[in-house]
């Protein structure tokens, strides 16, 4: 094969291999999505944002799906990084770490919220500033964890985890990031599964946010 062939046979493949990859990124299988409402303190509903893509799958979130999800990890685990930023190595500190089930007043796992505004990237593997539980100054109260079961409708499949932050801090407060953040079986490691930005929510005192995460597939 002379040089010109050879070069426009990898030009080819090279396309191709760039068309796949668009294709993919433009219609991809599994999404996550997310959408909030406010709330004033009788229960009306003040704004809703409607459904917004989440951009934001951390690599920690593939790890955690190849080690546990899968039992691959069982004999020779990949490395993960804690909210803490601690690499843990032992599946030990992984097993059933896919837990996101919180209980009211738990904000160390579960849907999270802060006030950070860094840069969205693949290496996150914690919110940047997290909102801390409690009724204090720049606090928010967190609610458990609920799930809505998977539900099919002709060729898409959703499922939904939701959060209630209620703000009893006496003054309003700015939430600029959100995070999904697992639990390890035995309650001592937690991982990040996704980070977003969402531009400034404000909630008022009195008030309060509730967040969804939606998880999506589509044939």
């Amino acid at each position: 094969m002379n040089s010109k062939r050879r070069h426009n046979l990898n030009s080819n493949i090279e396309s191709k291999k760039l068309l796949i990859e668009k294709q993919i990124k433009e219609s991809p299988n599994i999404i996550a999505s997310y959408s909030y409402q406010i709330r004033n303190s009788n229960g009306e509903l003040m704004k809703d944002s409607g459904e917004r893509q989440c951009h934001s799958f951390v690599a920690n979130f593939a790890r955690l799906l190849y080690n546990c999800a899968f039992f691959l990890g069982l004999g020779s685990p990949v490395a993960i990084t804690d909210t803490g930023g601690t690499s843990q190595t032992a599946y030990s500190n992984m097993h059933r770490g896919l837990r996101t089930d919180a209980s009211t007043g738990t904000s160390t796992y579960g849907l999270q919220v802060g006030t950070g505004t860094g840069a969205e990237s693949i290496n996150n593997t914690s919110l940047g500033t997290q909102i801390a539980h409690g009724s204090g100054s720049g606090q928010l109260q967190y609610g458990a964890m609920s799930y809505g079961a998977p539900s099919t409708t002709g060729t898409t499949t959703t499922f939904r985890f939701t959060r209630v932050f209620t703000n009893a801090s006496g003054g309003s407060i700015g939430v600029e990031e959100i995070g999904l953040v697992s639990n390890s079986g035995d309650f001592s490691k937690r991982y990040l599964w996704l980070r977003d930005l969402t531009g400034t929510i404000t909630v008022n005192n009195g008030q309060s946010l509730t967040l969804n995460v939606d998880f999506t597939t589509t044939i």
